[in-house]
C-alpha cells in the first residue's frame, strides 16, 4: 500500500509539516541505532531523501551552511523550504512508517510539541494511493 503526502505551497501548515518531515528525516535518521544502519535501512533512507528533496525549494540558511565549511564540497544539507507551489510525494506504507518513527525519536524541544503531534497525526492519516487503471 502506498499512502501520499500532498503539500500545499500557500499553506502555512503545509509548509510547516514539510519542514518539520525534513527535521524529522536528518534528526531521526542521526540518532537511528547501530543495528538499525544495514543496507536495507540505508536504501529506505535513500528513498525518502529523494522524495523530500523533489519538493525542496531554495533555503538561503541551507546555502549558508555550505558557503561557511571550510569544504563546502563535503557537507550535504537538505532544504527544508517548500516549492512554493508545493507538490506530492507518494510512499510506501513501510517508508512512512520508517518517517514517523524518525518523528518519534528526533529528540525534539518541549517547544516543538505542538508541531510536531500536528505533523505525527497528520502523516497517519495520510489518504491511500490508488493507481489510476489504464483503459485501451
Amino acid at each position: 500500500m502506498k499512502r501520499v503526502l500532498e503539500f500545499d505551497g500557500d499553506s502555512v501548515r503545509d509548509r510547516m509539516f514539510y519542514r518539520r518531515a525534513v527535521e524529522a528525516y536528518v534528526l531521526g535518521a542521526s540518532v537511528a541505532p547501530p543495528g538499525e544502519r544495514g543496507i536495507t535501512q540505508i536504501r529506505t533512507n535513500a528513498r525518502l531523501l529523494k522524495a523530500l528533496k523533489t519538493l525542496a525549494g531554495r533555503d538561503e540558511d541551507a546555502d549558508a551552511v555550505v558557503a561557511a565549511a571550510k569544504n563546502p564540497e563535503t557537507v550535504r544539507v537538505v532544504s527544508r523550504i517548500l516549492l512554493p507551489e508545493g507538490g506530492r510525494i507518494v510512499l510506501e506504507q513501510a517508508d512512512l512508517s520508517v518517517l514517523k518513527s524518525y518523528v518519534e525519536r528526533a529528540g525534539w524541544q518541549p517547544h516543538d510539541a505542538d508541531d510536531v503531534a500536528d505533523l505525527y497525526d497528520w502523516l497517519d492519516s495520510r489518504p491511500e494511493h490508488r493507481e489510476e487503471a489504464v483503459t485501451m
